[in-house]
């Protein structure tokens, strides 16, 4: 569904584009140009919405998956926070030393130039993904197999799939697999749609404040201050999580 929506804007899109720029439908002259990635930008913005409302407006999503079940809802988000920016704190760094092939890069920081690119990124995605992967997918798995981290597993398996850049690939999965937990641990998309708008409004804003987009953090701490910052993200993400889990929340998903 994700991709039948990706695939049918951006054919409309690059038809319009296509038609009023050469007054027909043949594509081949399209080139890596502003003009081009602006189709691709409006394209992803527009597939992405038309989705969320499909979610919404088919149910596949309940209204109470934006209930927070929790007497500390505001502690509860704080943690949320703290736990997803630990997160990112150390997979940065592991990302760094495995270092992928990152074939979207340059789309990237296209995207970042543009304000609907900039909103499709830190808002629009954060929300609808959620609700598909974490709302739909592991939320029907859950209620239909009963085995909650498989479920887990295996939507935050599609989700890093799904991404299809090597260097997103491994680490989307591992952020799925986060953002999972918190939906089933708190029976909420709240904590993990506000997860996820932190991960990738981080992104965005450490990309105005580094003009290099090869910036990493090994280059302005060296590799002691990298080593420490990583193992500092690990301790915070796990205290994040055992102070969420024993002392907030007061509801799972049902089966």
């Amino acid at each position: 569904m994700y991709l039948v929506y990706q695939l049918v804007f951006l054919y409309i899109s690059t038809g319009v584009y296509t038609i009023v720029e050469n007054g027909s439908l043949c594509v081949s002259g399209m080139e890596e140009n502003s003009k081009d990635m602006m189709v691709i930008i409006v394209s992803q913005f527009l597939s992405t919405l038309a989705l969320g409302v499909h979610l919404l407006a088919g149910k596949y999503v309940s209204m109470s998956d934006f209930n927070l079940h929790s007497e500390k809802k505001l502690k509860t988000l704080f943690y949320s926070v703290a736990f997803i920016l630990g997160m990112s704190m150390w997979t940065n760094y592991f990302s760094e030393m495995i270092d992928f092939p990152d074939y979207m890069k340059n789309v990237f920081l296209f995207t970042m130039k543009h304000p609907l690119g900039v909103l499709s990124i830190v808002i629009l995605a954060p929300v609808v993904e959620e609700l598909l992967f974490r709302g739909a997918i592991q939320g029907y798995m859950i209620k239909k197999y009963g085995n909650p981290y498989f479920s887990i597993f295996v939507s935050s398996l599609i989700f890093g799939l799904i991404h299809a850049n090597p260097a997103q690939i491994l680490f989307a999965f591992i952020l799925g697999l986060s953002l999972g937990w918190m939906y089933y641990i708190t029976g909420s998309l709240i904590p993990s749609i506000l997860m996820h708008f932190v991960n990738n409004g981080s992104a965005v804003l450490l990309s105005f404040i580094y003009e290099n987009p090869d910036t990493s953090i090994t280059s302005c701490f060296g590799q002691t201050g990298a080593v420490c910052i990583s193992i500092a993200g690990i301790v915070i993400s796990l205290l994040s999580v055992l102070f969420i889990k024993k002392d907030l929340v007061t509801k799972t998903i049902q089966k």
